[in-house]
């Protein structure tokens, strides 16, 4: 018999698994893979349009510092109209609002940090329980050693079946002849 056409047995069955395993964690990584791509690609806009609004609120909180400053030397001089004091009002308004607004973005992006870490630990920690970049290679490389060793037994087994099947064959001409002789002898 050779290797082809030997009857299949649960080695075989679990190669099998063993590859579609392989092929589902391969699968899985590259999910992995592109979800923590986008997820930074993500990140990093939200980041960039935040430090954008973060720079307009400066110059804004600036800009109205400024006018606060030019305001308070103007109370030393004469006292202000009902709507110098009204626009007053609202720019001080206006100040307290955009610097609730920094803080809260400044909360938000503090939030989005600690995520960003949270994720590039998880990752990290899914790397090494794959057993690292090459866990795929070296799996296929021991199983392919299996198959080697366990094809290497099948061939000494068939061997020996082989010779045991000759053996027998050769027993039972002799049986065939032992009893053609004993039917001669006794007529």
């Amino acid at each position: 018999m050779n290797g082809k056409n030997r009857p299949i047995d649960k080695n075989d069955d679990q190669s099998e698994d063993a590859d579609a395993d392989a092929e589902v964690l391969r699968k899985e990584y590259r999910n992995m893979q592109a979800n923590r791509n986008a997820f930074a690609h993500e990140s990093e806009m939200v980041l960039r349009r935040q430090q954008l609004t973060i720079e307009k609120l400066r110059s804004k909180n600036e800009s109205l510092k400024e006018n606060v400053a030019i305001l308070e030397t103007a109370n030393m001089a004469p006292r202000m109209t009902p709507f110098e004091q009204s626009q007053l009002d609202k720019a001080c308004q206006e100040l307290d609002r955009y610097t609730t607004l920094v803080e809260s973005e400044k909360t938000k992006r503090a939030a989005i940090e600690k995520e960003i870490s949270s994720l590039r630990d998880h990752i990290s920690k899914r790397r090494r329980e794959m057993g690292g970049i090459n866990a795929v290679a070296e799996n296929r490389r021991l199983l392919q050693k299996q198959v080697k060793v366990r094809e290497g037994k099948l061939d000494q087994i068939l061997l020996k079946f082989n010779k045991s099947v000759a053996r027998n064959k050769q027993l039972r001409e002799e049986i065939d002849d032992l009893r053609g002789e004993r039917v001669a002898y006794q007529k």
